[in-house]
């Protein structure tokens, strides 16, 4: 049994991220104030003073359960703060500008994330949520949860919303998003119709912002376009409004009769309310990287408010003040000089972030990415050190000819890292495609005889995945979707010319699946041909599998594949399983989304896994096994002969036990920029 054990050791939490996707303006002791949650593991609220540019203070969220990202905030009518957070359940904080203390104040519906909350008349505070699609009221002066239940029919995201006289204002996100009216007092819902100018293919009703009477809407197209519209609440009527912006973001506070937003050329544009007149500040805000697709990104306004700082001779006038996600920073913008300052908050409020993807690199090195962040980076085995580097969410790795390969999420884009070059900002990495075919999420990934190959979730939604083969010296792609009819695909690898893969029954979140049964493939790459497709039984389990991921070959060219708890050996020709190991006990849910391939690594006769996220050393020959009580997220090997895995923002090892390795004492990594 010796083969199965060995030493764990954690090596530290390399991402490290100052996240603000939103903020509001506020004050501290009659002082001006910007307030904002920074993303971590716990997260952390800070109260900013915008003239010292440091907090007056900052205070980690207060809960037992998990909160992650942290989409809005908002003020009551006594200046009191509110946001929401993603997690299980999903949390609301109040923070009292009295006491100066941040209380958890409840859990949300048990819904798993709250989006975009609106204050009422009274300090009622409403939003929405996924995955019910639900609208909800919270109260102070008794701290209830009112349920006013799903916005509309069976829609999953109730994704952003708006308060005015009684009314809340909600939109959803799917294959047919919705703008919905909800009366408070009488619960009737009146859908309004987008107005006819308007003729896309809709996704989402992403963000909301109400200015006196009139709603601003931010609509995604399925083809990723961002248009920002106006609808008159008083008159109940669309305006002629209709520009393309940045990404998702929202329309600044009103300042002398404008409010503002960013156009999809970058550039800072207003809005004159009396006339929905659009005009150009001048103020060039933020420019994506050419072939830089992550427009859904926070680069646009997100909150924050007009400021009259004290340094009027830096800062004349009025400055607007809010977050940007690419910079890790809050923007300073003024008026009067026409500048842009990106200014950030100081590295004691980087919080780690999750290791989402991770593998090992041509040299032996380990390459990760992660979760909701804009950082990845290299630990290099023989160095024992840390090498941080800039990119995006990042769901898929692989690595071949001296190259490293991210699927970055959103839109399906793939970024490439060239290892004989120096890390640069927009160079190196850098996006090279985009899969488009409304897909989103880059999971599976492998080479294919110096091809890359890609296996994709499609968008928010949608079902129906798509297998991609990309050639990196001539730039030519070609994209399969649907190659298995309404599924994602899970995982991929490759061998004698022929692509392996699998398959998973959900779509993009929001989606319903059609399909009840998992599949794997074959395909031809020479004659791109879908050569086979099959789904899988075996006699201890009565149903089908509902998601298959990953697939690799062992050292002597067997292919396996693991669904759950289950790790199986398929014959190549027909893709029958010829032996199995069942280890874990798994019931399928379908009400949780699942897309992430579990890892495989291979060492002789001994294979590295992480069943149901738990580190798993199976003995191929004996199918002995041992389960460590340790979280296992992604798994590589690594060039020094040892198994990485990520248990949550921590990059650990695991070192095999040998005769001649002994590894008592750990050296923290060194962090090199």
């Amino acid at each position: 049994m010796d083969s199965l054990n060995g030493e764990i050791q954690k090596l530290g939490q390399p991402l490290q991220n100052t996240f603000i996707l939103h903020c509001v303006k506020s004050k501290e002791d009659g002082k001006d104030a910007l307030c904002f949650s920074v993303t971590g593991s716990p997260g952390t609220f800070v109260v900013y003073d915008v003239n010292r540019k440091k907090p007056f203070r900052s205070i980690r969220h207060n809960s037992k359960y998990h909160t992650a990202a942290c989409w809005t905030q908002t003020v009551d009518k006594d200046g009191n703060v509110y946001f929401g957070t993603f997690g299980s359940p999903a949390q609301l904080f109040r923070y009292d500008c009295g006491t100066k203390e941040l209380q958890n104040v409840s859990s949300v519906l048990d819904e798993e994330a709250v989006y975009h909350l609106t204050c009422g008349e009274d300090g009622s505070v409403y939003g929405g949520t996924y995955p019910g699609g639900k609208v909800f009221r919270y109260q102070e002066k008794n701290h209830s949860v009112t349920d006013y239940g799903c916005l509309t029919g069976e829609e999953m995201y109730c994704i952003s919303s708006a308060y005015y006289k009684g009314k809340v204002y909600g939109g959803t996100r799917s294959e047919n998003p919705k703008l919905v009216c909800l009366n408070l007092e009488n619960g009737e819902r009146r859908e309004l119709g987008f107005p006819s100018f308007l003729q896309v293919n809709l996704n989402a009703v992403y963000y909301m912002t109400r200015i006196e009477n009139y709603l601003f809407p931010v609509l995604k197209t399925a083809e990723g376009i961002y248009y920002i519209l106006c609808y008159d609440l008083e008159r109940e009527a669309w305006t002629e409004l209709c520009e393309q912006s940045l990404g998702g973001q929202h329309v600044s506070q009103e300042h002398e009769g404008n409010v503002y937003f960013v156009g999809a050329d970058g550039e800072l544009k207003g809005i004159t309310l009396d006339t929905m007149n659009v005009f150009n500040t001048g103020i060039a805000y933020h420019k994506l990287p050419e072939g830089d697709d992550g427009f859904d990104y926070a680069n646009g306004l997100m909150g924050g408010g007009f400021f009259w700082l004290e340094d009027q001779e830096k800062y004349p006038g009025y400055t607007y003040i809010t977050s940007n996600y690419d910079h890790n920073a809050l923007s300073y913008i003024n008026f009067e000089n026409k500048t842009v300052e990106f200014v950030c908050i100081g590295e004691e409020f980087s919080d780690a972030i999750q290791i989402k993807a991770l593998a090992s690199t041509c040299d032996g090195d380990i390459v990760f990415g992660g979760y909701m962040g804009t950082k990845g980076g290299i630990y290099r085995c023989h160095e024992n050190s840390f090498h941080p580097f800039i990119c995006r969410q990042t769901e898929g790795i692989t690595s071949f000819d001296g190259k490293v390969y991210m699927g970055i999420y959103t839109r399906a884009v793939i970024w490439e890292l060239d290892l004989k070059k120096p890390f640069a900002e927009h160079e190196n990495p850098k996006p090279i495609f985009r899969i488009g075919e409304a897909q989103d999420r880059p999971f599976a990934l492998c080479e294919a005889d110096g091809l890359l190959v890609v296996g994709t979730v499609p968008d928010y939604g949608t079902l129906g995945g798509a297998l991609t083969i990309y050639n990196p010296r001539t730039g030519e792609k070609r994209v399969k979707r649907h190659i298995i009819k309404n599924q994602s695909i899970t995982s991929l690898c490759y061998q004698d010319g022929i692509i392996y893969g699998s398959s998973g029954i959900w779509g993009g979140l929001g989606s319903n699946p059609t399909e009840t049964d998992a599949k794997v493939f074959a395909y031809d790459l020479k004659k791109e041909k879908l050569l086979l497709e099959r789904t899988l039984q075996f006699d201890f389990k009565s149903g089908g599998l509902m998601h298959i991921g990953g697939m690799g070959f062992d050292g002597q060219g067997n292919l396996w594949g693991v669904s759950a708890g289950i790790v199986f050996r398929l014959n190549p020709d027909t893709l029958d399983p010829e032996e199995y190991i069942n280890i874990s006990r798994s019931d399928w849910d379908i009400a949780n989304t699942v897309w992430k391939p579990a890892s495989l690594v291979f060492d002789g006769n001994i294979l590295y896994c992480n069943l149901n996220e738990k580190l798993t050393v199976i003995d191929l020959r004996t199918k002995s096994y041992r389960i460590y009580d340790q979280h296992a997220f992604m798994m590589a090997k690594g060039g020094d002969g040892n198994i990485y895995f990520s248990d949550d923002t921590t990059l650990c090892r695991f070192v095999p036990k040998r005769e001649h390795l002994h590894s008592a004492c750990v050296k923290m990594p060194a962090f090199v920029n």
